[in-house]
């Protein structure tokens, strides 16, 4: 679900529409969890299943490799230079940060 929202992003044009897609992109990586969550008897909403950063960085990784979108740092660079800046302050920057982050260590990896 969630590759298949990133796949999005370079059939959009407005810079603000491709943001929107990545904030879905993130959201259905936390909806993905919140339904393992819950088929392991755990409640959606608590604590104890909540996703952070540290959880949403390398499922986001794996979501960005198996896209197998090779502009995807194209695109977030031309988001970065053509948002306005007031956008990139909520949670909309957020992800586009986590996104950016997620393909600069991506990028570190050494094929196998």
């Amino acid at each position: 679900m969630a590759v298949d929202e990133l796949h999005k992003v370079a059939s959009l044009y407005c810079p603000l529409e491709k943001l929107e897609c990545l904030v879905r992109t993130s959201r259905c990586v936390c909806q993905c969890v919140e339904d393992y969550w819950e088929t392991k008897g755990k409640s959606r909403h608590c604590p104890e299943t909540a996703i952070g950063c540290d959880d949403l960085l390398p499922i986001l990784s794996f979501v960005i490799i198996r896209s197998g979108m090779a502009q995807l740092i194209s695109e977030c660079d031309a988001m970065e230079e053509f948002i306005p800046e007031g956008y990139l302050m909520g949670e909309e920057g957020y992800c586009l940060t986590t996104l950016l982050t997620a393909l600069a260590y991506l990028a570190t990896l050494k094929p196998t």
